[in-house]
């Protein structure tokens, strides 16, 4: 058996997401279009925005992502980013029966605003009996 380390674990359990970013010249009307002039794809989600800025930020903290994915294009690029910040990914669950989740985000190029659609997709089958909270200390973040 390994040393159990004394850095702090934060787990942030929630929504592990895919946002689509598109930058378009107009907001159309519906059954308009508009021309779009950049796409821009990262991650999602408060509990993934969370793990990743700490990480970038350099914390000394463990970092634990629980959520739920699928094993898809989406699901891959959420453990890819995991990985390459450090964030441990073993209580991210997997979905068979369900896409991973998505936020297609439209801002307009003019004024910044942006809309959002989302598709909860796997993450809307997360149930806190999912999660195991036994082996964390000091810090718990949802």
């Amino acid at each position: 058996m390994g040393k159990q380390s004394n850095k702090p674990t934060i787990l942030a359990a929630g929504t592990f997401v895919v946002d689509y970013h598109k930058t378009v010249k107009h907001y159309p009307s519906e059954r308009a279009s508009s021309k779009i002039t950049g796409e821009v794809i990262s991650n999602g989600g408060a509990p993934f925005n969370l793990l990743v800025d700490l990480a970038k930020l350099g914390t000394r903290a463990h970092l634990k992502a629980a959520g739920r994915i699928a094993q898809d294009l989406d699901g891959k690029f959420i453990v890819e980013t995991c990985n390459k910040h450090g964030i441990d990914i073993s209580q991210l669950s997997y979905d068979r029966s369900a896409a991973t989740g998505y936020t297609d985000v439209f801002t307009v190029e003019e004024s910044g605003r942006h809309t959002c659609f989302h598709f909860a997709g796997a993450g809307g089958t997360l149930r806190v009996m999912m999660l195991n909270l036994m082996r964390l200390s000091r810090i718990i973040c949802f």
